[in-house]
């Protein structure tokens, strides 16, 4: 079992698009992060450009944090384009890193 964190991110003048996610395991011990690299399309080359960077930017961060900390960063830090939008519980036996292979196909299409 997890927990899956979406990501939304909301850029002014723009609809409000699926950034990434956040699937935290169920002993709260370990997470796995992804977030949209390609923006094409959905927000403006400059902004395209600092968001495809993102990922790299929150992995570096869930490293090196604890979990309760990076979650808030996250809500303090990027709150101005990146907030949360739900929390769902994951059933079944499945890693974390397969969890997050098939959120990313699904989600972010990727």
């Amino acid at each position: 079992m997890a927990d899956l964190l979406i990501l939304a991110v909301d850029l002014p003048g723009v609809s409000v698009h699926v950034g990434g996610f956040v699937v935290v395991a169920q002993d709260n011990a370990s997470c796995v992060v992804a977030f949209r690299r390609n923006w094409t399309g959905l927000a403006e080359a400059a902004d395209a450009e600092i968001l495809s960077g993102y990922e790299e930017t929150l992995q570096a961060m869930c490293r090196e944090v604890d979990l309760e900390t990076f979650l808030r960063l996250i809500e303090t830090q990027l709150a101005n384009t990146v907030r949360f939008l739900d929390r769902v519980s994951l059933l079944g036996d499945m890693s974390i890193s397969e969890r997050s292979t098939l959120l990313r196909q699904a989600l972010l299409g990727e």
